[in-house]
């Protein structure tokens, strides 16, 4: 499906929802994927008992507790799911639901470096901002033509930040969120 490789099907004997972000409600082929079953834990440790956090119950599906995972997939024809992004890199963009890793990926290739996060703006009329992890910054028009060519207008960034080094989280991934505080330095 679009170049991406499915993590699969939800083991035999667990169930599995995906969640429409705007409605809250199930969806039929695209949400955050959320799991019930045996491989469902009761609630995290000291987080105030099962009902917090991620874990929920849904009117439609009775007293089954369901854990929202987070991650945003599609699922196909044969029901296989894939993999599209965190639930934490989509946004709004002028009433367009956007998914920043899409954009990662058209920024990677046009600059050429793995090293790209691009993080929603919201000090003003909410709007992209890319940042590319590189020694020798490398042309942010060059860059934003390329995004034109691919995206449509509501998901070209509107700046591209150089940095020598992109900061990382405790899991060793790009900290989005650092990032974020860096643009209002």
């Amino acid at each position: 499906m679009n170049g991406i490789v499915s993590i699969g099907k939800v083991f035999e004997g667990q169930e599995y929802l995906l969640l429409d972000a705007d409605t809250r409600q199930p969806a039929a082929d695209k949400g955050e994927l959320c799991l019930a079953g045996s491989q469902v834990v009761d609630g995290y440790l000291d987080t105030g008992g099962p009902e917090s956090g991620n874990f929920i119950t849904l009117e439609q599906t009775g007293e089954k507790r369901w854990y929202l995972t987070g991650d945003l997939v599609q699922k196909d024809d044969e029901g296989d799911l894939f993999f599209i992004g965190r639930t934490d890199t989509e946004v709004k963009i002028s009433g367009f639901r956007v998914n920043l890793f899409e954009v990662d990926a058209v920024v990677r290739r046009a600059a050429g470096t793995a090293l790209v996060a691009c993080v929603l703006d919201e000090r003003r009329t909410p709007c992209i901002v890319a940042f590319v992890g590189s020694e020798t910054p490398a042309d942010e028009q060059k860059i934003i033509q390329a995004c034109k060519k691919e995206l449509p207008w509501y998901m070209i960034p509107e700046r591209i930040i150089f940095v020598e080094e992109m900061p990382l989280n405790v899991n060793a991934k790009i900290d989005r969120n650092q990032l974020k505080q860096r643009l209002h330095e």
